[in-house]
């Protein structure tokens, strides 16, 4: 069974159509106003069976799955510098492959396939493709989908940009996710890093302080008199 995601151009929210291989309209994505990411899933007839919610404040970006009103799962992005990794906590599923490049599969414990992903070029808008084995874990498989879309489209934002700056700034920009998490939780949730965690932070940022004023000087010493 193949899904086919079509995300609408100049969408203000999150929005996608997604259609089966005859050109039907099979799920209705749309973006809900929320603190964090929230994509609510319809069926062909309106009915809302399925949410994909961000949950906010927490140290890496995570996303809660629900079929109608039930949790059964989620995904989080592991700390990488570059190529994104998830974890996936969903049917015991693992995805693997080229999340930049939109080309992995999705399989079961033992490694059965469950669906692969790709991404159709050439298009105003951004187009993907699920094929799924099963259709009764069509839904299933399209949320876990979407939560890797909602990290991996700021994530392609951000390759793009490390690539207009040296190795070591790029080093030390992913550097900033390890000191922003803990703060948040700290300044909303009131809960607190402890000593190892806090010792951590300070190493990080001392040193980006002592790449800040290298870098300072070594522009300084570039500067004709």
């Amino acid at each position: 069974m193949k899904l086919f995601f079509k995300q609408r151009f100049f969408s203000w929210f999150d929005s996608y159509d997604i259609y089966n291989e005859a050109g039907e309209t099979v799920y209705t994505v749309e973006g809900k106003l929320s603190w964090g990411h929230c994509l609510h899933i319809l069926d062909a007839a309106g009915n809302h069976i399925g949410t994909v919610q961000q949950k906010v404040l927490t140290f890496l970006p995570k996303f809660e799955l629900y079929e109608h009103d039930q949790y059964i799962g989620c995904i989080q992005k592991e700390f990488t510098f570059f190529a994104p990794r998830f974890d996936i906590d969903c049917n015991g599923w693992q995805v693997q492959g080229s999340f930049m490049e939109w080309d992995y599969q999705v399989t079961e414990p033992c490694g059965a396939l469950v669906a692969t992903v790709t991404k159709e070029l050439f298009h105003w808008t951004d187009t993907y493709v699920i094929d799924v084995v099963n259709p009764k874990d069509a839904l299933r498989a399209m949320m876990l989908v979407l939560g890797v879309i909602q990290v991996g489209l700021g994530y392609g934002c951000y390759n793009i940009g490390v690539q207009q700056v040296s190795a070591q700034k790029a080093s030390v920009i992913a550097l900033w996710e390890m000191i922003l998490g803990p703060l948040w939780v700290a300044l909303f949730l009131k809960e607190y890093p402890n000593f190892m965690v806090m010792a951590g932070l300070c190493i990080i940022l001392l040193g980006m302080v002592m790449d800040t004023v290298f870098s300072a000087q070594g522009q300084e010493s570039k500067i004709p008199s």
